[in-house]
């Protein structure tokens, strides 16, 4: 049952909310979890709309469902719920810094950062499944990928 009074708490206090989502289409969630999706959405959309601070995460890696690289699938989830692409951008970089206390070196574009970087085809702000296009990655500054 939906709690509104926590949800107005949580954004009273400020308290940031990690949302694990992001999947690679094709896979169905077990019937447990299928079951809560619905009120899941809802509340993340409660969250929103109360101005929840709502960190975007994966659980990548913990199988084919969630490979490493499942983060921009949970973006666009965001913004199917009615976030701004610029909320979801910031849910997977700025604020998702922040929230783990590394926002002062990580999570964005600026002097005496760590010059972590994501290249992609494409305008995220525009479109967020961008995030898909990778061209590539730098870490501290020196391409990876």
């Amino acid at each position: 049952m939906p709690r509104p009074d926590v949800i107005d708490a949580i954004a009273r206090d400020g308290i940031a909310v990690s949302a694990t989502l992001g999947f690679v289409p094709g896979f169905a969630p077990p019937p447990r979890i299928a079951a809560r999706v619905d009120g899941f959405v809802a509340n993340l959309r409660r969250m929103r709309d109360a101005g929840v601070k709502v960190v975007c995460s994966s659980d990548g890696g913990i199988g084919p469902p969630k490979p490493h690289d499942v983060l921009p699938y949970g973006a666009a989830i965001l913004v199917e719920c009615g976030f701004p692409p610029i909320a979801a951008l910031r849910a997977v970089t700025s604020l998702a810094a922040q929230v783990c206390r590394i926002g002062e070196r990580k999570g964005r574009l600026a002097p005496g950062f760590d010059a972590d970087l994501l290249a992609v085809e494409g305008d995220p702000l525009v479109d967020v499944t961008a995030l898909r296009a990778v061209t590539a990655v730098f870490r501290a500054g020196h391409r990876v990928r």
